[in-house]
């Protein structure tokens, strides 16, 4: 089985196998052993007829027999030898590499691989496959899978479906690009799908047509009457192809019958039961009730793209569900007393939020996953938002029983920086993306902390920009092309270059300025804080070790001095496995449930040799031991901590400390 995707590296298997045999072999074939299209095969085989040619052999194409190598077989061992023996010195692949490789080759199921062979294949000793193998064990393990390994039967993943179906969407989302596509393909692409993100899907999924996945999903839409997201187009896509997969190999997904039965009472099984027929026909696959069971799981924890008006507006928090605006509204609150800025007249941010939280709830609910494609520039940019929307996540744990995840975090941290770039701005804008979210809100963000005076109204995807809205605003940003003509539409990228700055600025002479409020940072309840932040619970650590054994240690202080409760370590490190606190700049705030916590209380331990957690590089880790219900302290503590992380030097003076009384008094009084 080949799977790596690197076009000389595919060349040389070609080659590999044509030398292996005498007999002639259909180009059909050779594209189905090295898992590329017809097209590409043919044209592989172009390149290998010329560089065969320079080693004194010949390709011989026959039409409607296919093709082979005109060599004796001294020649075919000796030109085996030399490409072999090349490629041993030249073909280095990385840890991170090999395993990628090995864990997609073992997803795909279709037969057991062996240590030897993987060694073989990537060039490497069975000591250095038995280290990856560890990783990947470890790595299934916190999804709910197992790795199997028997003498003279290979290696194997196990695991219940659903576990199985996830695990695969975390590995293609960990994987890189390493195909080339058409340009016929990438050209009758949707606009919410990258060329990045194609060849990714093409290189995972070589064989499925996602032509007809993508016509179906856009069937659907119209169907549904509203449009999923960038990043719910493209999981749904994934979706499908996984299914379309795992179905033809016989692995169905389990659903009970009784929730079964509850999702075929919504217009969205429906619609999921006609896309999947239409996938039938197309791919001569019959799916079971079950796959339209999940798949309408996957529709109703799809964002869609967001309203366009102030009536819209109002309408959707009127006869929205209660639960969804009784948790926008307190989520509003909190973020309102933790950031210092006023967010509570924002009817924009509570209809962003409330359209948000419905699907964001099923997918908590049903243990499905939304990934934020920006989520590290969230951590980096807009640390004390981010904080700000992770000291949120108590509201879904007291109102839903479900621990909320970073991705999910990011997203309400970019509803909350969205509103609080449009506070006392002057210019009216209108920030135009392939969605109308996710971009736009992050676009929202750098502009309002690029330019004074803008008042971002509207953020619509292109297919929602008509004349009447350009008509209401003063300037139209846009990350993509529209068909109307306009003075007022400015184009950039969706990373905002210093040329795109320059042109939004030559624009923006035309309207005037205005001036910005700014946050105020200053902080009450100075006891609180003194009481939350102790000084014997303060440590500077130079030892090394892993995330987990400085958990353990510091969380057995905490248990030791009474105040949390037995339990309180493991509950820490139980969490942690699900989903990361590190909030960015190096800081992460593991905690554990209230339930374990006595005293509101933290522990501060800053580390001379920053520890990776989860690929995050961390040097303060802060300890946390809340009791949640405690408002007061609780908001007292994250204002200080994101008003500190809101510094460009607050880490810097944390590492140049030498003891620790000043880094409390950091922590106290923000070192002034």
């Amino acid at each position: 089985m080949i799977t790596i995707k690197n076009k000389e590296l595919l060349k040389k298997k070609m080659a590999l196998y044509l030398l292996e045999t005498e007999e002639a072999v259909t180009v059909s074939e050779l594209a189905n052993r090295i898992e590329v299209s017809n097209r590409t095969a043919r044209s592989y085989l172009n390149e290998l007829e010329g560089e065969l040619k320079q080693l004194g052999m010949n390709l011989v194409k026959k039409p409607h027999v296919g093709v082979y190598i005109d060599a004796d077989s001294d020649m075919r061992i000796e030109f085996k030898s030399k490409w072999l023996e090349r490629d041993s010195q030249t073909e280095k692949y990385t840890s991170v590499y090999r395993r990628k490789y090995i864990l997609k080759t073992l997803f795909e199921n279709k037969w057991s691989y062996t240590a030897k062979l993987f060694a073989e294949e990537l060039y490497c000793s069975q000591a250095s496959i038995a280290k990856d193998l560890s990783y990947i064990e470890s790595w299934l393990d916190n999804r709910e899978l197992v790795l199997h390994k028997r003498q003279n039967q290979g290696l194997w993943i196990e695991g219940e479906e659903k576990a199985y179906r996830r695990a695969m969407i975390d590995l293609f989302h960990e994987m890189k690009n390493e195909t080339e596509s058409d340009l016929e393909e990438i050209e009758s692409l949707d606009y919410r799908i990258s060329d990045e993100n194609f060849q990714r899907m093409k290189s995972f999924f070589p064989k499925v047509d996602f032509g007809k996945i993508q016509e179906a999903i856009q069937e659907t839409e119209d169907g549904l009457g509203y449009y999923f997201t960038d990043q719910a187009f493209i999981n749904l896509m994934i979706h499908i192809a996984i299914a379309l997969e795992r179905v033809k190999h016989e692995k169905p997904i389990e659903f009970a019958e009784e929730k079964l039965e509850q999702m075929e009472t919504k217009e969205e099984y429906e619609r999921a039961s006609e896309l999947l027929d239409r996938l039938s026909k197309a791919f001569e696959i019959n799916f079971p009730k079950e796959e339209i069971g999940y798949l309408t799981l996957h529709i109703l924890g799809s964002k869609v793209q967001q309203f366009s008006d102030a009536l819209e507006s109002e309408l959707i928090v009127e006869v929205g569900e209660e639960l969804c605006v009784d948790m926008a509204k307190e989520i509003m609150t909190l973020a309102e007393q933790i950031l210092g800025f006023n967010l509570s007249n924002d009817q924009i941010l509570l209809t962003s939020l409330v359209l948000h939280l419905r699907p964001t709830i099923f997918r908590l609910k049903n243990g499905l996953k939304l990934r934020n494609p920006i989520l590290d520039r969230i951590k980096s940019e807009y640390t004390s938002i981010f904080g700000a929307a992770w000291s949120c996540s108590p509201v879904f744990e007291r109102m839903l029983g479900v621990q909320i995840n970073e991705d999910e975090v990011g997203y309400i941290a970019m509803h909350i920086a969205g509103a609080m770039g449009r506070a006392n701005q002057k210019t009216r804008v209108m920030v135009v993306c392939s969605s109308g979210i996710g971009t736009a809100q992050f676009i929202t963000v750098k502009l309002n902390d690029k330019f004074d005076g803008i008042d971002i109204v509207k953020t619509l995807s292109v297919s929602q920009v008509t004349q009447s809205a350009i008509d209401e605003v003063d300037l139209i940003i846009s990350t993509v092309r529209t068909s109307f003509k306009s003075e007022k539409i400015v184009q950039v990228s969706a990373l905002l270059s210093e040329r795109d700055l320059l042109k939004i600025q030559k624009a923006m002479l035309k309207f005037g300025k205005g001036n910005i409020k700014e946050v105020s940072h200053k902080t009450k309840e100075q006891e609180i804080i003194e009481e939350v932040i102790e000084d014997e619970l303060c440590f500077i650590e130079s030892a090394s070790m892993n995330f987990v054994e400085l958990i353990e240690k510091y969380g057995a202080k905490l248990e030791q001095k009474g105040f949390v409760k037995p339990g309180f370590t493991q509950n820490v490190i139980a969490r942690e496995t699900r989903g990361s606190t590190y909030i960015g700049n190096g800081v992460a705030i593991p905690h554990s449930t209230q339930d374990f916590v006595n005293d509101s209380k933290i522990c501060i331990v800053k580390l001379n040799k920053p520890i990776t957690w989860q690929k995050n590089k961390i040097k303060l880790v802060v300890l946390l031991a809340l009791k949640f219900e405690e408002i007061d302290s609780t908001k007292a503590f994250f204002k200080r901590l994101y008003a500190l992380l809101e510094h460009n030097d607050f880490l810097t003076r944390i590492e140049e400390s030498k003891a620790c009384f000043e880094i409390i008094e950091i922590f106290k009084t923000g070192g002034v």
